[in-house]
């Protein structure tokens, strides 16, 4: 049986002579800015995760050259947001203008930065 090389786990080791292999550190993770603070600001001021849903939109928005992002389980995972409050925030943060959404059915919905937002 053929396993997908994504799927198997793994672990990155560091090797340094006369010390031998340990395990290597998880470099820090960021936001790669700018990232507008007026955008922020009205993201932050929506009902329940949406914040949280918006700072992944824009974790992941910094790691692809791609105008249309899929929000991954890691980057929810990472900031401690369920399945249900991703779907409750997305509609909220594309009623606000900070984002434009393409839905399909059966999987996640793709998700484009708005960057001139308007008051």
């Amino acid at each position: 049986m053929y396993l997908d090389d994504r799927l198997v786990p793994t672990v990155k080791l560091k090797f340094t002579p006369g010390q031998g292999c340990k395990l290597a550190k998880r470099s820090n993770l960021f936001i790669k800015g700018p990232v507008p603070m007026e955008w922020v600001a009205k993201a932050s001021g929506l009902p329940g995760k949406a914040i949280h849903v918006a700072l992944a939109i824009w974790w992941l928005a910094g790691m692809r050259p791609l105008d249309k992002i899929k929000v991954t389980r890691q980057a929810l995972n990472l900031l401690h947001v369920s399945d249900d409050a991703y779907r409750d925030a997305l509609p909220r943060l594309e009623q606000a203008g900070l984002i434009k959404v393409w839905r399909a059915p059966g999987q996640r919905a793709q998700v484009e930065i708005v960057h001139n937002i308007t008051q």
